[in-house]
């Protein structure tokens, strides 16, 4: 018994000599957190923002001729059974004929209440809509 806790004493001892100081150890893990710490996290891909035509961009694809309506209003919602209202402030021009009779060329649309669905299509807070030449909604960039 006593070779054998002997041949263990002596293995122990081997293997404490082959270990790292506990300085050396101190310094493996310090560069180790220093490296791991220059990593960065790959930064995750945006989401390409539509690029949306300006006002003048879309009227200048109107017919020739085709007279500009004044219609300027704040959309504050739209029901689901497609029945609008407006925010103060807004200028309506009709145009057409029910159920929209605002949606002519040169309108200008701002929506000022969040998740407006038009036609099948949500817009946020702040969108700007307009129809394009066949007369259908359009957002724009800007008014200009």
């Amino acid at each position: 018994m006593n070779k054998f806790i002997s041949a263990l004493f002596v293995i122990m001892i081997l293997i404490s000599a082959c270990a790292p100081s506990p300085e050396t150890l101190a310094k493996q893990t310090a560069a180790a957190a220093a490296a791991t710490a220059a990593v960065k996290p790959p930064t995750p891909a945006k989401t390409p923002t539509p690029a949306y035509p300006t006002y003048s961009e879309v009227v200048s694809t109107y017919p020739a001729g085709a007279k500009l309506y004044t219609t300027d209003a704040k959309v504050a919602s739209v029901s689901s059974d497609g029945s609008w209202s407006f925010a103060g402030g807004s200028t309506m021009n009709s145009c057409g004929a029910d159920p929209m009779p605002w949606k002519c060329y040169g309108a200008k649309f701002t929506i000022t209440g969040n998740n407006v669905t038009i036609e099948g299509v949500t817009y946020q807070s702040g969108a700007m809509l307009t129809v394009d030449k066949d007369f259908n909604w359009v957002q724009v960039s800007s008014w200009k």
